[in-house]
Order: structure tokens, then sequence, then C-alpha cells
């Protein structure tokens, strides 16, 4: 069964975290976990409005990537942060998923967009 949730220890993804411009004090993770084995993992910080999503590692699975970033912007929400800016390097993904239109890289209503979504409305 696959499960997101936070990661205990964010240590392992400091040196993506620093490749990626990021500071190591501020930046948070999720991690994805198949048969208790991670199989994928999303990088992320947020201020009091909006939470950045800064990199999500799929191994190639565009549900799994997809499934990482929805968890990210759900815990956002939990905290009343409704926007979000999408990385992009990863926009193309972004686009295939239909969180981005128009070459916009932010969700101005993280809620909305999530009410959106047959299985996250009900």
């Amino acid at each position: 069964m696959l499960e997101i949730k936070a990661a205990k220890d964010i240590s392992k993804y400091c040196e993506k975290i620093i490749s990626l411009g990021l500071d190591t004090n501020t930046t948070l993770a999720v991690e994805s976990f198949d048969k208790g084995v991670v199989n994928g993992y999303g990088l992320y910080h947020s201020d009091s409005e909006c939470v950045f999503l800064d990199y999500i590692e799929d191994g190639g699975d565009i549900l799994l990537f997809d499934g990482i970033a929805r968890t990210v912007l759900f815990k956002a929400m939990l905290s009343g942060i409704d926007k979000a800016e999408l990385s992009q390097n990863q926009i193309d993904k972004y686009k295939m998923l239909g969180f981005v239109q128009n070459n916009y890289k932010t969700i101005d209503s993280i809620h909305d967009f999530l009410s959106k979504c047959k299985s996250c409305g009900k």
C-alpha cells in the first residue's frame, strides 16, 4: 500500500536541498512509501501565504509525482495556506497533470484546485 507522509529526517536530502539553492533549515519533505520502502519524495517550503513545491522525485512514475504534489498542497491547505508556486524546472509534469495552464506556475487557490479533483472533492 502506498503511503505519503512527512519525512522525520530530512538529512538524507540535504545534498539535493543545497543543490537547489534552498535553506536546509526551512525546507521540509514528504516521503512516499510502498511496502515500507521509500520510493519518492517531495521538497517544499512555505511562508505565511504560499507553499513552494521545490522538487519532486518520483522515480519516473507520473502518478506518484501527482500524489506527492497533492499531498504537499493538502498539508499546506490544512495549515491555512491557499496559494502555491510550482517548481519551474518540473513545470512540464505539472502541465501534463493539469496543475497549470497558459505557462503559469502558480495555483491561486489550493482549495479550489483540490475541490476540482473528483477524488479530493468528496
